[in-house]
């Protein structure tokens, strides 16, 4: 919609056109953020053009070509204004995560090479269609069928837009096409368009009947379940894209069945894979469609998959009373790329302490491809010691950092706790406890003095006189080599910062109990913001 009203008059003359165009290249950017990328295409292909325009009329008119192309990049630069403030109106939150956040770096995973991301989005059309699609713009330009001005903007959107996605982003998809498919669609028209207005109708005909022959060739092979020859499909014709079918649908049928009589008490599942095959987002929505939103049984928690994007499994495993791991491993991005995946599969593989809190259960699921799903039971709590072996296990197999991991955990068998990791990498915790303890755990770099700083929000209590904490220092084999407790009334508030010291120390520990328990319905919460480790002066 932009371009179009943009080649309504590309030199601005309409008053409506700028508010019109940073509208909807807002809107675009809120429908799908990687629409970023288009909206700049956008902006700098209207520079170009303007740039364009100055040259020639400079040739004609030199008195006026400045002041119109100065007049013409305020223009652009009140569009780039209208289209931050209608984001920053509509959607306050979107712009505050664009700003904080470094997308490049947090999807990093997903890039691939320049030479891997032409081959995909050249494969993805065909050879054969990006041949129709240049010959069209050139055979246009060249038999001044295309109007320059309009078809010089859409060669440069176009042009920069596969340029800057190569480049940049750098990321594969069936559904990022759409920042080319215009470009593609407008060139393949234009080349029919000059066929029809510069060649005899005999001949025409026949061009055009060949072409489109091809063109309904190109979207059979791209979209026909049947297997067609892969050097067929990259070389001449798109890459061919069937439908997503499960040939065993049954044998899921009776696996999600499987799940729901084992997990009766909604009890927590870990599912340790990521390709189509196999993922927990399916598995949930598996169980929807066969039983309905309200007969949702299966609470499956949620699989941490890209190690640029996310965090440490530790949470999630603790939490389940059920692992399902399947054979060979499962990824749909390289294999290095997810290893907050593949190292669950491997404590199983390789029978890790953690490993050794399940048991193996008889029943296995053959899924498509020969992919084997074993399912295992928990047994028994995984104890302190057993999550530090598994923690110095994960960091070692999982390099650099995961980009979402706080180095922090909660360890709370209840699953009262929560915590969510903040802009300034500190977190925000939320907790509940009785007699039972939650405990907090930090494994990050700790100086010699300790200093934790932090925002109590509130703590109350119900039935309760007061709930203490605890800091404790330990070393790397566990032992605890330092450890302060802190009492607090029912009605006060942690005094931040806290700060205890240690020369070994390899971890941190945080326990919250609550004291004086009068029945079972007495608890105490806990509100922290901006939780944080920092260095303290000596």
């Amino acid at each position: 919609m932009a371009i179009l009203v943009y080649l309504k008059d590309i030199k601005l003359k309409f008053w409506w056109q700028t508010p019109l165009i940073g509208v909807l290249l807002a809107l675009a950017i809120l429908f799908r953020r990687h629409f970023a990328y288009g909206a700049r295409a956008f902006l700098i292909a209207m520079i170009l053009q303007g740039l364009i325009i100055f040259v020639i009329e400079r040739r004609k008119f030199s008195r006026k070509a400045f002041k119109n192309f100065c007049r013409y990049n305020i223009l652009v630069s009140l569009i780039v204004i209208t289209s931050v403030i209608i984001l920053t109106i509509v959607a306050p939150k979107f712009i505050e995560r664009i700003i904080t956040t470094d997308y490049r770096i947090l999807y990093a995973s997903y890039e691939r090479s320049l030479m891997v991301s032409f081959q995909f989005y050249g494969k993805a059309y065909g050879l054969l269609t990006w041949i129709l699609t240049i010959l069209g713009f050139f055979v246009g330009i060249l038999t001044h069928v295309l109007v320059r001005p309009a078809s010089s903007f859409i060669i440069i959107f176009g042009g920069f837009s596969l340029i800057q996605w190569s480049l940049f982003s750098r990321q594969l998809g069936v559904h990022y096409t759409n920042h080319f498919t215009f470009f593609v669609v407008l060139g393949i028209v234009s080349l029919f368009w000059t066929i029809w207005l510069t060649i005899q109708e005999n001949k025409r005909l026949l061009i055009l009947v060949f072409g489109i022959l091809l063109l309904f060739i190109n979207v059979v092979i791209a979209l026909t379940p049947i297997p067609i020859s892969n050097n067929l499909s990259s070389f001449l014709f798109a890459k061919n894209n069937p439908p997503l079918v499960r040939k065993n649908y049954d044998k899921f049928v009776d696996f999600i069945k499987y799940l729901r009589e084992i997990s009766v008490e909604e009890k927590a599942i870990y599912i340790a894979s990521s390709s189509k095959i196999l993922n927990d987002s399916l598995v949930r929505k598996a169980e929807e469609q066969l039983y309905g939103k309200n007969n949702r049984q299966l609470k499956v928690l949620k699989t941490p998959h890209i190690d640029s994007r996310d965090f440490y499994p530790l949470k999630e495993i603790l939490q389940s009373q059920y692992a399902i791991v399947v054979n060979p491993f499962q990824h749909f991005l390289p294999a290095k790329e997810q290893d907050v995946v593949k190292v669950i599969v491997d404590a199983f593989a390789e029978n890790w302490k953690i490993a050794q809190d399940f048991k193996r259960l008889p029943q296995q699921f053959k899924l498509d491809k020969n992919v084997v799903a074993t399912i295992y039971q928990r047994t028994r709590p995984t104890s302190i010691p057993t999550i530090l072996n598994t923690i110095n296990l994960m960091q070692e197999r999982i390099q650099p950092l995961p980009g979402k991991e706080s180095n922090w955990l909660v360890i709370d068998q209840q699953n009262k706790s929560e915590f969510l990791l903040s802009k300034n990498k500190t977190i925000n915790l939320k907790t509940s406890f009785g007699k039972n303890t939650v405990t907090l755990l930090y494994f990050g770099f700790l100086p010699k003095v300790i200093t934790i700083n932090g925002n109590n929000q509130y703590s109350k209590c119900i039935e309760f006189e007061e709930f203490s904490l605890k800091l404790k220092v330990l070393n790397k084999v566990g032992n605890v080599i330092n450890a302060k407790e802190l009492t607090y009334s029912a009605r006060n508030s942690i005094d931040f910062p806290l700060e205890i010291s240690s020369k070994e120390a390899a971890y941190l520990i945080l326990e919250f109990q609550g004291h004086n328990k009068s029945n079972n319905k007495s608890y105490c919460s806990v509100h922290i913001r901006n939780l944080a480790v920092a260095n303290s002066k000596e």
